[in-house]
């Protein structure tokens, strides 16, 4: 008697732990995907960019290539997420991205030449486009309705968690730098595994069933229009067009920060 009650705690616990949409699942592996994918493979490089230019002899304007290459980089990715999710599902973006970030940030603490640390921050760059779009269809799936918006809220901080671990990472490894890129890449696959075991995907006849509501619903023209043609539509609207002035001024703004940030 003694001992099943002394079990009865844990075993209610645990269960609660190991459901897919439980809080600290679904907080917490999203939380890690976007630090490990913003916070880390996007934002890092900059932190870093003293020892490697160092190390590699490299000029300013190579420093700025790599740095845009990145952003190229997510820029893509961002174009393609959501087609990898109309086709599929969200937990495919999420762990490709996953996926890139940890072999993006093992090429560059693997780097030999300066061809491997570009290609590498490159890929590392996709990262964030890949596995943050996903993530707001992802939370809908797995939770209630008036949960949705407070877990988006906290992952959303995980670029700020992300960059707090690379400060002094950075500090701390000094010439040393590529240990700090391995941690890094430990924890993206840290956060790709955990993503992989409670991210949604659709079944057969989920897959079916959701082919079978867009045909008959009114929302298909926006789900199957082509990007190009939403875009230009989109484009009409005067607050869309503003919004988008905003964020590339935005963009150029940061870019700048985050690339030379400690050169």
């Amino acid at each position: 008697m003694i001992v099943a009650r002394w079990h009865r705690p844990m075993n209610r616990s645990l269960p609660l732990l190991l459901k897919r949409n439980s809080p600290f699942n679904v907080v917490g592996a999203g939380l890690l995907i976007v630090a490990s994918t913003y916070g880390l493979s996007r934002y890092t490089y900059g932190l870093f960019v003293p020892a490697i230019r160092h190390d590699f002899d490299l000029d300013q304007a190579t420093v700025g290539a790599i740095g845009s290459a990145s952003y190229l980089g997510y820029l893509l990715a961002t174009l393609v997420s959501p087609l990898l999710v109309r086709r599929f599902s969200p937990r495919l973006p999420i762990i490709v991205g996953g996926m890139t970030a940890t072999l993006g940030m093992l090429m560059i603490a693997l780097a030999c030449n300066p061809m491997w640390l570009a290609l590498g921050v490159t890929l590392a760059g996709c990262s964030p486009g890949l596995a943050y779009p996903p993530l707001s269809d992802a939370i809908k799936q797995l939770c209630r309705a008036e949960k949705q918006s407070r877990y988006y809220a906290i992952i959303n901080s995980g670029t700020s968690f992300g960059v707090m671990v690379s400060g002094p990472l950075a500090l701390i490894a000094g010439p040393r730098w590529q240990l700090a890129w391995l941690c890094f890449a430990f924890i993206a696959l840290i956060a790709t595994l955990w993503n992989l075991l409670i991210m949604p995907g659709y079944t057969r006849a989920e897959g079916n069933k959701k082919s079978a509501d867009k045909e008959h619903s009114g929302s298909s023209r926006d789900c199957q229009e082509p990007m190009l043609v939403l875009l230009k539509r989109k484009l009409k609207d005067g607050a869309v067009r503003r919004l988008l002035l905003g964020a590339l001024l935005f963009g150029l703004v940061t870019s700048v920060y985050w690339t030379f940030l400690l050169n």
